[in-house]
């Protein structure tokens, strides 16, 4: 099976086992989006080293493995599994229709912005070590889907970030705005100082004509044209890039010698 057809149909799968999940938060099956939420890593996890109760766990243990695991693969997980992500992708695709070219904010905006998700991420272990967690729960978009009967202005805020910015920006809070992503890229850059080996996008030079279509539809907004092996801890492996190229080839996914 081709990438994307497969890619799309883990997307599917994922997504109507989450759908399952958030059904049984609202019937009271589950207590909360937490118990099977892995950005519970951060929020729980966090409440854990303060107060030495772990609560949910097995949500906490799947979050650091899923960071562990992006030491050696990249952000699989963004572009495969995420419920957020594949909501994004899904909106963006349906506004854009078949075109799919990413409108590209300049790269000193794309810097400056990108750094907002890692505040986030501070300001959501430091309200957490040292005020409430409820602080950061009030913006968790995991929260904010399973507790729509409860709605507030954050839940608002938050609601409205997902159903009108993901329409003209892809995957905006995939580069903006999330804790975990940001947390990702963290443990990526640890990988780096330890020599770890990681799964890349890396160009042949030999074969690239440099037509840039692989920049164009990058949801992440990467340059790839302008490296030889993609960096850039924000690529999530999607496989855009190498199923848009017109040449066989010209990009490849490998772990860099």
């Amino acid at each position: 099976m081709k990438r994307q057809p497969l890619r799309n149909m883990i997307q599917a799968i994922f997504f109507v086992i989450t759908l399952g999940l958030i059904y049984m938060i609202y019937t009271g099956i589950l207590m909360l989006a937490h118990q099977v939420c892995p950005n519970a890593a951060i929020c729980f996890g966090v409440e854990g080293l303060k107060s030495g109760n772990y609560a949910f766990l097995p949500a906490v243990i799947a979050g650091l493995v899923i960071l562990i695991s992006t030491m050696f693969t990249g952000r699989y997980f963004c572009s495969y599994v995420c419920f957020f992500g594949t909501i994004q992708e899904f909106k963006y695709r349906l506004f854009r229709k078949k075109k799919r070219i990413t409108p590209k904010i300049s790269v000193l905006y794309e810097q400056k912005l990108n750094v907002v998700k890692y505040i986030v991420l501070a300001f959501t272990i430091i309200s957490i070590l040292f005020f409430s967690i409820r602080l950061y729960q009030n913006l968790c978009p995991a929260m904010v889907i399973t507790t729509l009967n409860q709605i507030t202005w954050q839940s608002i805020v938050i609601i409205i970030i997902f159903t009108v910015v993901a329409y003209f920006s892809s995957r905006f809070w995939c580069r903006f705005l999330c804790p975990f992503g940001a947390l990702m890229n963290v443990f990526q850059y640890f990988g780096n100082l330890f020599k770890i080996k990681r799964l890349k996008i890396q160009r042949n030079m030999e074969v690239c004509i440099d037509c840039h279509l692989c920049d164009k539809v990058c949801p992440m907004n990467i340059n790839i044209s302008e490296v030889e092996i993609v960096q850039d801890p924000n690529c999530i492996h999607c496989g855009e890039c190498i199923t848009r190229c017109p040449k066989k080839n010209a990009l490849l996914e490998n772990i860099p010698k």
